[in-house]
């Protein structure tokens, strides 16, 4: 499987436990709160995360993780890539 197979997605708020799930799977200091925006690349379960969190006027981009059977392979880099052609905002 090949990054590009893996579909991207922003995720509704309602899905904050299947991601907080994720993170404590792979990325123990991870922790996915209401009113970050979550995204994800998958395949039929989550491969990697990310969120972006509000400060001031500016945003965030933190706790990237990936699974670790995908590491080293441009997963978390297509999906932090994705993440930023969607911004509008510093």
């Amino acid at each position: 499987m090949q990054p590009s197979d893996c579909q991207f997605s922003k995720l509704p708020e309602i899905k904050l436990p299947l991601v907080n799930r994720f993170y404590k799977q792979v990325y123990k200091k991870g922790l996915a709160k209401k009113g970050d925006a979550l995204f994800t690349l998958k395949n039929r379960e989550i491969i990697c995360s990310g969120k972006l969190k509000a400060l001031d006027k500016q945003l965030l981009l933190c706790a990237i993780a990936c699974a670790p059977e995908f590491r080293g392979r441009g997963y978390a880099s297509l999906l932090i890539e994705k993440i930023l052609m969607l911004q509008k905002q510093p």
